[in-house]
């Protein structure tokens, strides 16, 4: 079970354009998961909130290839401990978080705090891939 903005590599090809996941190893190709949500019922906003979604083991999920420039946002519950602007991410796969710091790290997945997002009921920080 993993949620949306997780990062995993590319494992075994399974076949019909569909491949297995494994955790995100540093020098491999990074894969963002981005699956759109689907809601049977949308009568109520609350029901569409894509906060609500998570992709459970065995679904079918969307994942982009990351390069560095590419710009990502994420929920505050994605990381360790609440980012602030200019400040440095990493990605632990074994824990399935972003890890906070203050120094660029090469190598593996970086990306740099841009901005912070604030909405009435969720707070997101927008990142920018600076290493892989």
């Amino acid at each position: 079970d993993m949620d949306n903005g997780l990062i995993v590599c590319r494992d075994e090809y399974l076949g019909d354009e569909t491949w297995s996941a494994k955790n995100y190893v540093a020098g491999e190709e990074p894969l963002f998961l981005l699956a759109p949500p689907i809601v049977p019922f949308t009568q109520l906003k609350g029901y569409a909130d894509e906060d609500r979604f998570y992709n459970k083991n065995g679904d079918r999920v969307r994942a982009y290839t990351l390069r560095i420039g590419d710009r990502i946002s994420l929920s505050e519950v994605a990381f360790d401990v609440a980012p602030s602007e200019k400040q440095y991410v990493t990605y632990d796969a074994s824990a399935k978080q972003y890890v906070v710091g203050d120094e660029k790290v090469e190598g593996e997945f970086c990306a740099q705090v841009l901005s912070k997002i604030v909405r009435s009921n969720l707070v997101m920080y927008k990142l920018q891939v600076v290493s892989l």
